[in-house]
């Protein structure tokens, strides 16, 4: 429920040249956000989103 808030914010206070620039910074915080939350979830896991080939190999 963040991006609702942000647009409110970005088309009633924000000048039109800079709403681009407020948008990509908030973006930036939440990707960062995300993928330090999944950064957590995956930490000592072995197989989080791994794309190892060795391990496809083994399997043929």
């Amino acid at each position: 429920m963040v991006w609702p808030f942000v647009q409110l914010v970005n088309f009633r206070f924000v000048m039109l040249e800079h709403r681009v620039v407020v948008v990509n910074t908030i973006l930036l915080g939440w990707n960062c956000a995300i993928l330090a939350t999944l950064y957590k979830q995956c930490w000592g896991s072995k197989d989080c989103g791994s794309n190892d080939d060795s391990k496809l190999a083994r399997e043929r």
